[in-house]
């Protein structure tokens, strides 16, 4: 059941062992099809005004990866941001190599953007990551999109070890070459 302003209310079973009534049917330009009638509850007693609306829709959910880059290279849990298309879209999730779902919560956009989960991303291996999104309607119909990024190790910021050690060995050679010639002139 509907409000007139199209917002769900709740679930009937219309043609349901208690009595209903259709007054006006109309489809919209989406065959979406609207029943205007009355039904009467078990619970509820009275007559109850109500209007219905199915839903047609065949189609599945396209979902559009802005970010993370295709072949990008991630030391860090990558930030994602994706776009769907689905105007009656139910939920969506993500996997990292088919690893277990985690959940981004859906809000009132169909915009949607965060960072992948640090702690999921910090068990996935080093080497090429495939991150699935899905989605569905509430018509069941599913889809979903994927992007295969890299994951490389991070470099601690600041000079590296290697550069650090081969900068003492050449202290350390020129300082005992100066030793040496110090030790031939006396």
């Amino acid at each position: 059941e509907y409000d007139t302003n199209g917002v769900f209310q709740g679930s009937h079973f219309w043609g349901y062992i208690y009595y209903d009534e259709a007054f006006d049917v109309t489809v919209d330009s989406l065959d979406n099809v609207y029943v205007v009638g009355a039904s009467q509850t078990k619970y509820w007693g009275s007559r109850d005004m109500i209007l219905l609306k199915y839903i047609h829709d065949i189609f599945n959910p396209i979902i559009n990866i802005n970010s993370p880059s295709h072949n990008g290279k991630y030391g860090e849990a990558p930030a994602y941001d994706i776009s769907i298309i689905e105007p009656n879209l139910e939920s969506l999730w993500y996997t990292i190599d088919e690893w277990p779902n985690i959940i981004i919560y859906i809000n009132s956009t169909t915009q949607m953007s965060g960072v992948i989960n640090q702690a999921l991303w910090d068990t996935a291996p080093y080497g090429e990551i495939i991150i699935t999104f899905y989605a569905v309607d509430f018509n069941n119909n599913f889809g979903y999109s994927e992007v295969i990024i890299e994951k490389i190790e991070t470099i601690i910021p600041g000079y590296s070890i290697l550069t650090i050690i081969s900068l003492i060995g050449v202290i350390v050679i020129i300082i005992t070459k100066k030793n040496v010639k110090l030790k031939i002139k006396m």
